[in-house]
């Protein structure tokens, strides 16, 4: 990860050269969009994988899981 600030100027110019300036934007630009909802997706599926694993846990123990007991109100 230290070396993407060094490679990402070195790419976007060989991009250039192939694409021209406004192919290798929009190439960019989808890539960027593409990672970030790529991102997102595994993110949400971590997440829906976590709460599957807390029901089968829940329902292995027979009780809810609570993170502390504390009465409502103080």
């Amino acid at each position: 990860m230290r070396l993407v600030p060094w490679i990402g100027p070195a790419i976007g110019m060989s991009l250039d050269e192939l694409f021209g300036r406004a192919g290798a934007n929009q190439l960019m630009a989808y890539l960027a969009i593409s990672l970030g909802y790529g991102f997102l997706y595994f993110w949400i599926a971590a997440t829906g994988a976590q709460l599957l694993g807390f029901h089968k846990l829940e329902t292995e123990l027979g009780r809810p899981i609570k993170l502390a007991d504390v009465p409502v109100g103080g």
